[in-house]
């Protein structure tokens, strides 16, 4: 779907403001094929408008998303030896990109479930952090703070550019350099959780432990 294609839901987003939102959100949220990021950045553009709230959306967005993933976590706890099957026939995911997700959960653990959010292992780490029996507490909280950043971002670029997506694109490359310092910093951070994983899991754990407990 092209860029011009997807500018005809701007009627439907603008009709309906938040429900929209909420049906977006849950659609990529449960891991279901679509162009969420693209669409999100139109959100951005009618919220500019003054018909929404930009951080209401925003914390609509990453809400519903993390409410959505739900069902792909329940999927792959239930599913197991047969989920990559069940995803090739249902959601179209390839062996190769299940392997590598998979790959990505079992070096880094837990954690990756917050970190690989803006990537586009981002959606399909669900599958396994409930075959891996995750709780539930502590995946949502993960979930919801990985996508945050996701949702903001890309709501915000709408909104700054007013839904000029060639602009939104020219800025990103010409502070390219920015988003490469960015990753550099999280691949910094999983190297680290890979050399000192268990240290810094088990601090990660106190914390959540207190944070939940309240």
């Amino acid at each position: 779907m092209s860029i011009k294609e997807l500018t005809t839901v701007i009627p439907i987003i603008q009709q309906y403001g938040y429900l929209a939102i909420i049906v977006i959100s849950m659609i990529e949220g449960a891991s279901i094929p679509f162009p969420g990021s693209i669409v999100l950045f139109l959100v951005g553009f009618i919220v500019s408008l003054g018909q929404m709230n930009i951080w209401i959306a925003i914390l609509l967005g990453a809400a519903c998303y993390t409410v959505a993933s739900i069902l792909p976590y329940y999927i792959g706890k239930n599913l197991k030896e047969s989920l990559i099957i069940f995803l090739e026939k249902y959601f179209r995911i390839s062996k190769e990109k299940f392997y590598t997700v998979e790959k990505v959960f079992n070096e880094y653990g837990e954690v990756s479930v917050c970190l690989s959010r803006p990537f586009f292992i981002g959606n399909y780490i669900s599958f396994l952090a409930g075959v891996a029996h995750v709780r539930m507490k502590k995946y949502l909280l993960l979930t919801f703070i990985g996508i945050l950043p996701w949702a903001t971002l890309h709501m915000g670029l709408g909104y700054l550019f007013r839904g000029n997506y060639d602009k939104a694109i020219g800025l990103l490359k010409k502070y390219n350099f920015v988003f490469i310092i960015v990753v550099i910093l999280i691949g910094i951070v999983m190297v680290l959780w890979r050399i000192k994983g268990e240290e810094i899991r088990k601090n990660i754990e106190k914390i959540l432990k207190k944070f939940l407990k309240r």
